[in-house]
């Protein structure tokens, strides 16, 4: 609507809103953001990736690759 009026952008314009960055949705996490592991520093990488070892490796096998991960 400003524009269509010829005037500037509220930013360009200096104007801040009351509360504009409290009613503003935080954008939604990607897929690949929402399917990651943030409970666990340690871990970069997707839950799915986990879940999905989990399931496909025997126990020894599991043991190996944690012991690779975490070098004495």
């Amino acid at each position: 609507m400003r524009t269509a009026k010829a005037q500037p952008s509220l930013q360009e314009a200096g104007i801040v809103l009351e509360n504009a960055m409290a009613e503003s949705a935080k954008p939604k996490p990607s897929l690949y953001e929402a399917c990651m592991n943030t409970h666990d520093p340690n871990k970069k990488y997707c839950l799915c990736f986990e879940k999905k070892a989990h399931k496909v490796l025997s126990n020894k096998e599991e043991q190996f690759f944690k012991a690779a991960g975490n070098p004495a």
